[in-house]
């Protein structure tokens, strides 16, 4: 396996066969801006096998990656971009070949990655993303700012520069109505975000903000309450649309239910198919579209998280990118093929073969992927077991642990500080609410705790 190296200047660049399992020669190429943050490469290797050979965009000195250096050599070709700047690693990728074919298609799966793929596929002239939508992609405050401009109902919220007084940036959320919620502009998977109730309460968090690695500005907006959540509060009350966009037209192949959410934010799980009825199911696709159009998303996946409020649903945030939480998984064994399937298609300016998901009601099975948060006081796991146990337990079909003996835990890093992943189907939608409580029970967690 080569690993190619961008060159000084943006002369043709050869790379020699892959030793990916056999893939067939004649497959496209498909570049994927690459880091630690991204889908595991041996996963986007099975997905993607039969569709495409990969070319890992990424740093290859980046002392980070450790072993996974030599992993994404056997999982395709590596181009390294030695730290360049994405405009730099896109002018050398115009020339560069491999097996004597350019790029294809370049798609990232990670938010820190959408700016390189944006900059190559604009450069190349591949489906992508313009820069505009991206930075509302990444960007909370202007991902409101955008959808605010475009007539959608969005929280109130303000920004607070990055080295704010607590003081000073808690004065800056005066004109909000309490609680509120704090988090990092650029963030996922929840970590850092955090619930106030009063502007102290906001003042105080701040300052903790401070002692962190938090990097960047912070947004705060008002809090977005809760509507009655279904199966007596044992199903969470919001939903995500999981979506495809073709030269701008957005197409939701799925809505996905969730588990409620561990304190503050943390997420606990995903479900399909969704819990609402046929009027609900109309009214969170046609925001999501919406949404997605007020950004100027033109190509790509999405993953649009919405609140289910008492005053009908409201948009959380917009990620430009297929949905975590093994909502990829879910969608394949729902339908038999992947969302990494479907977007790499489209990266690969190829017709995905998916239809769109219609408004309608569900009675079950539902098939569920649910993670075990530790509580907020949690400091270390000090022991994990009964895992056998489990498997049985409200339909778990899979146990597997996430974190070992001795670990540490901390609840500010958001929901991939899960301890337990279980897999598994509910008959129905009562079976499916009593999943955190029967499996928590079952489980044989202990932690070290503050």
């Amino acid at each position: 396996m080569a690993v190619v190296t961008v060159p000084a200047e943006s002369e043709p660049t050869e790379s020699k066969p892959t030793d990916a399992a056999d893939r067939p020669v004649d497959l496209p190429y498909l570049g994927v801006t690459y880091d630690l943050t991204s889908s595991s490469p041996m996963e986007l290797l099975t997905r993607l096998g039969d569709l495409c050979r990969i070319v890992w965009i990424v740093d290859a000195g980046d002392e980070a990656l450790g072993p996974m250096r030599r992993l994404l050599t056997r999982a395709g070709t590596v181009f390294d971009t030695e730290g360049r700047p994405p405009a730099e690693v896109a002018a050398a990728l115009v020339d560069a070949r491999f097996e004597g074919h350019p790029l294809a298609g370049v798609i990232a799966f990670t938010d820190s990655q959408l700016v390189p793929a944006a900059t190559i596929a604009d450069v190349l002239g591949l489906p992508g993303n313009p820069m505009s939508a991206v930075t509302r992609l990444n960007d909370k405050y202007h991902q409101r700012q955008a959808m605010l401009d475009a007539g959608l109902a969005v929280p109130a919220f303000v920004r607070i520069p990055t080295g704010s007084d607590p003081a000073a940036g808690a004065a800056l959320a005066s004109g909000l109505r309490t609680p509120l919620v704090l988090k990092p502009l650029r963030g996922d998977s929840s970590r850092d975000v955090v619930a106030v109730a009063d502007r102290a309460e906001l003042q105080a968090a701040l300052t903790v903000v401070a002692t962190r690695d938090v990097t960047g500005d912070l947004i705060v907006e008002e809090y977005l309450a809760d509507r009655e959540p279904a199966a007596n509060g044992r199903i969470g009350g919001y939903v995500s649309v999981e979506s495809l966009v073709v030269d701008g037209e957005v197409i939701p192949v799925a809505i996905t239910g969730k588990f409620p959410l561990a304190h503050p934010f943390r997420e606990t799980g995903n479900f399909m198919p969704h819990p609402l009825d046929a009027a609900g199911a109309s009214e969170v696709i046609d925001l999501s579209g919406a949404a997605a159009r007020s950004l100027g998303v033109r190509s790509g996946a999405l993953h649009t998280e919405i609140k289910l409020t008492p005053d009908g649903p409201r948009i959380i945030e917009v990620n430009g990118r297929i949905g975590g939480g093994a909502i990829d998984a879910l969608y394949a064994r729902r339908f038999g093929t992947s969302l990494t399937e479907l977007a790499a298609a489209i990266a690969l300016g190829i017709a995905p073969d998916a239809i769109a998901e219609l408004p309608a009601s569900a009675d079950g099975p539902f098939l569920y992927e649910f993670f075990a948060q530790p509580p907020t006081t949690a400091t270390a796991l000090r022991a994990i077991g009964g895992l056998d146990a489990i498997v049985g337990v409200a339909g778990a079909e899979s146990v597997s642990p996430n974190r070992s003996t001795g670990d540490a835990l901390d609840w500010r890093n958001g929901s991939q500080g899960y301890v337990l992943r279980v897999s598994g189907t509910a008959d129905d939608l009562a079976v499916l609410g009593s999943v955190p409580t029967a499996v928590l029970t079952a489980a044989l967690i202990e932690y070290d705790e503050d």
